[in-house]
This record gives structure tokens, C-alpha cells and sequence, in this order.
């Protein structure tokens, strides 16, 4: 049996149905709007057997104060080494069972930790996660754009919906949680790899044979880009780190696989256009709205079909830039190695005194 699964589950309990102790790994940088609510909403769970790290990725802002504030958590300040190497120096040290995952701008429910160790306590289970909700104190732009990346999660695995618990590929990394053993095994998070991280992770669990389940039972709230401008940057950025996956483990989700689609559709209704305008155009109407009608009976709450339309119109371009450079960029320096990081970035590590 894989480590990380049944031999873990019971080594954890000991035969005695005690629950497995618990690292819940924060990584930090400059949040100090969200941080206070996050750190208060993961101490307040109902889980007594955890303990609550969190790595101050080189902040520049209060939140060093705000760390100050919670004496019952464990802090390593370093330099600013990114989100993979930082949450990998809280994963070195660990010999807590299970290593947990939120981000400093998700709050937590109070059950959201026994909800995933409940999946991951079941045979074969390397790894759990759930849902993300939306914020209701952010402003509409942001609810907004929650429901549709909601809407269009059937291509990819950054929010899912639905009922009941499944198998799934991913779990992004603001609701996650794995059996130590097994993140450990395969040297935790790609270094210098963000955002894309996570799923670069749950691939190589994936690969050596790991099984990864989605319940919607745990719960967090996710806070979204509030801006036009925050979220551009925000879609160019998956994509880009979705061209690096792509030169790292070939082509494995739908997502990869659509721009070539869509290239593909590009230029036959280019051919179109050019031998019949009414036609081309009657096609491109026809399939615009086959594809919102779609979108809008996905979207809950339902969605103003102008903000769809004007959200999808700004992702597909933004996204494939993004993708497309990833590809060209990983041709020219392959994404490789994995590992706890760099030996100079772990002797700046400190924990608070």
C-alpha cells in the first residue's frame, strides 16, 4: 500500500481511533487586509489535534505586526522566496500525520479540518479538499467573477462544484490537505513554480499511483480579484503557469488542449469568412450564443448575460496570452527539479521567539 494512504491512516490513529495530528501551512506575503481573518477563523477550529504555521514570505507591509498578534502560532520570517519554496520550509520540519493547506486570503470553517481528515481517513485516500465560497463583504466585481469562474470550472480544476464526493486530478492549494508521507516522498513543491504550484504537485501525487478526493463538506471563503485590472493579471498568470505544466508533464487536463482547439475553429471560420461573410457571420452568432446559454444555466447566482459575456471575452484572450507564453518561455528555460528548496533561503529562516 502507497504511504500516505491506509498504512498512514493507521499508523496515525494507532488502532484506536485517535485523530492524526494535524500542520496547518499558511504562507504569507503582504496580506495584511485578510490575514487577521484568516489565522482567527483556522485557530477557531474544532480540531484539537493542530498546530498553525505560518511562513512570512518577505512582507513588506504590517503583517509581521499582525503575527505578533497570535502567540499559539508558529512563525518563520525569511525572504521573499515565493509560495512553493516558503510553504516547503513549513513541510521540512513537520512530523505532524497530515500536512494542511489554506492561503492568507481564504477563511476557514469551523469544521473544515475534520471534514478533510474524514475523506483522508478513508482507504486509499492520499488527498483532500473542497469547495471555495465567495467573500459577501467584497464588492460585486468580485462576486462577480466568483459565479463565473464557477460557471466555467467544467475546464478546469481552480473551483469545482457540485455535489457529493469523487475522485478528482487537483485540489488548489487555498483547500487542501495530504498525508505528510506522501508530500514528503515526492519532494514537495516545485521551487520557483507560481502559481500552478498545487497542481504541479497533485500531478506527480497522481502519477506515482496517489488517489486525491473533493468533498464539498470543507469549506472555505476565497477572496477574489476586485478589480478589471486584478483579474487580467490574475488570468495571464494561470495560463502562463498552465504553458509551464504543459512543458513539464505534456498536455493532461482539457484545459491544455483548447487552445489548439480553438486555433483550429479560428482558421476554419476564417475560411468561412472568406468564401461566404454572411455565412461566417451567421456561425459566429449561432456559436457565441450556443456558448452563453450554456454558461448562464451553470452560473449561480445567475449572472447578467453582459457581465458573461464581457468576463469571457476578457478571459479566453488573456488566458491563451498567458498559455502561449508559458510555452515559448518553458522552450527557453525548462521548469525543473523539485525539493525543499534553497539551502541559502532555508538559513534565513527564523521562527519568532
Amino acid at each position: 500500500m502507497l504511504d500516505g494512504s491506509t498504512t498512514a491512516a493507521a499508523e496515525a490513529t494507532g488502532g484506536t481511533g485517535n485523530l492524526p495530528s494535524i500542520r496547518v501551512v499558511i504562507p504569507v506575503r503582504n496580506a495584511e487586509t485578510t490575514l487577521r481573518a484568516c489565522l482567527r477563523s483556522v485557530i477557531e477550529c474544532d480540531y484539537p489535534r493542530k498546530s498553525v504555521w505560518v511562513v512570512n514570505d518577505g512582507s513588506d507591509d504590517a503583517t509581521a505586526t499582525i503575527l505578533g498578534e497570535f502567540p499559539e502560532i508558529k512563525v518563520l520570517h525569511v525572504k521573499a522566496i515565493g509560495a512553493s519554496a516558503a510553504r516547503n520550509l513549513a513541510i521540512s520540519s513537520a512530523d505532524e500525520d497530515i500536512i494542511a493547506f489554506t492561503d492568507s486570503d481564504c477563511v476557514v470553517r469551523r469544521d473544515w479540518l475534520r471534514e478533510l481528515v474524514a475523506c483522508l481517513m478513508e482507504t486509499g485516500v492520499t488527498g483532500a479538499g473542497g469547495p471555495q465560497l465567495p467573500v459577501q463583504e467584497q464588492p460585486i466585481f468580485a462576486r462577480r467573477l466568483h459565479a463565473f469562474l464557477a460557471a466555467i470550472c467544467f475546464v478546469g480544476d481552480y473551483m469545482r462544484v457540485g455535489h457529493g464526493k469523487h475522485p478528482v486530478q487537483h485540489i488548489p492549494s487555498c483547500n487542501a490537505a495530504y498525508w505528510r508521507r506522501a508530500v514528503q516522498s515526492i519532494g514537495g513543491f516545485r521551487p520557483g513554480l507560481f502559481p500552478g504550484e498545487d497542481m504541479d504537485l497533485d500531478r506527480r501525487l497522481v502519477l506515482a499511483g496517489h488517489r486525491i478526493i473533493y468533498t464539498p463538506a470543507a469549506v472555505v471563503c476565497h477572496h477574489r480579484a476586485e478589480t478589471m485590472g486584478e483579474y487580467v493579471r490574475m488570468s495571464v498568470g494561470y495560463g502562463l503557469a498552465q504553458g509551464y505544466l504543459v512543458r513539464i508533464h505534456g498536455p493532461f487536463r482539457m484545459l491544455h488542449v483548447l487552445p489548439a482547439i480553438a486555433a483550429i475553429g479560428g482558421l476554419g471560420w476564417a475560411w468561412l469568412m472568406a468564401a461566404s461573410p454572411a455565412i461566417g457571420i451567421a456561425v459566429a452568432l449561432a456559436a457565441a450564443l450556443m456558448i452563453l446559454s450554456f454558461l448562464a444555466g451553470r452560473v449561480h447566482p445567475p449572472l447578467d448575460i453582459g457581465w458573461l459575456m464581457l468576463l469571457l471575452l476578457i478571459t479566453v484572450p488573456t488566458w491563451n496570452a498567458g498559455f502561449l507564453l508559458g510555452l515559448v518561455v518553458g522552450f527557453r528555460n525548462p521548469v525543473t527539479g523539485s525539493g525543499w528548496g534553497n539551502a541559502e533561503n532555508e538559513d534565513t529562516a527564523h521562527q519568532r521567539p
